[in-house]
């Protein structure tokens, strides 16, 4: 077992039996920060290396609010230099060799919606617990790479709903939608995406990278385009 390793910002980072739990706290909102992205990018590096499967969490009540809206409007230099890192980010996981099970803690909007999409097993918890994509909401247009993650991994009666009506869903909703896979009481988060992450560990993790390279590598083919588009775009405009 390694000790528990804590950054400047506030992502904590342990480590048993093979398992990495990541957890993001800043006792607010968990918004995704160039700090914030740059910590979890630092904790992803070192499950990587050890080739640990991962657990990503938040505190509870709020698994991460997405970006960090005090950056989102500073201007469009460093709202696109924010949106790529946190695509970067986003991709990392659809392509990270072990296996990401989210356990989501509470409240994921936005941008943390599109983490959700992206991990290979997430674990809500039953409660007043909003999950959406709010963007049209506050103004903003929903960024191409957003729509055609949403546009693979969410169920197709929930896609427009979620990125064009800014619906927000409970979260037996955010489970019809494919946001998650299974709802457990919140007492319960831990140990179960803990259970997940044990039989994942009995995957081969070989077969595991390569096949889901395959099954994510069209999406990824379209997110290229996608961040061309993005660079290209003013969301805060319609276009």
């Amino acid at each position: 077992m390694t000790n528990p390793v804590t950054y400047s910002s506030p992502v904590t980072y342990t480590a048993k039996d093979g398992i990495a739990t990541i957890t993001m706290d800043d006792g607010k909102v968990n918004a995704l920060s160039n700090d914030m992205l740059d910590a979890l990018n630092g904790a992803f590096d070192k499950a990587q290396a050890a080739g640990e499967v991962v657990i990503l969490t938040g505190r509870t009540g709020m698994f991460c609010a997405g970006f960090d809206l005090s950056i989102m409007m500073q201007g469009p230099e460093k709202v696109l230099a924010l949106m790529g890192k946190g695509g970067t980010f986003s991709r990392r996981i659809l392509t990270f060799p072990t296996p990401v099970i989210c356990a989501v803690s509470g409240h994921a909007m936005a941008m943390a919606a599109l983490v959700l999409l992206s991990c290979d097993y997430c674990i809500g918890i039953e409660g007043e617990i909003k999950t959406g994509m709010n963007e049209v909401a506050i103004g903003m247009t929903m960024p191409q790479a957003g729509v055609e993650i949403a546009r693979a991994r969410l169920a197709l009666p929930y896609y427009r709903r979620v990125i064009n009506n800014a619906e927000i869903l409970d979260p037996a909703a955010a489970m019809a939608a494919g946001f998650l896979h299974e709802v457990v009481a919140a007492e319960d988060l831990l140990t179960t995406a803990q259970a997940a992450a044990k039989q994942m560990r009995k995957l081969d993790m070989t077969a595991f990278a390569a096949t889901k390279m395959k099954s994510v590598q069209p999406l990824l083919d379209k997110l290229k385009r996608a961040n061309t588009l993005d660079k290209q775009a003013n969301i805060f405009k319609g276009t």
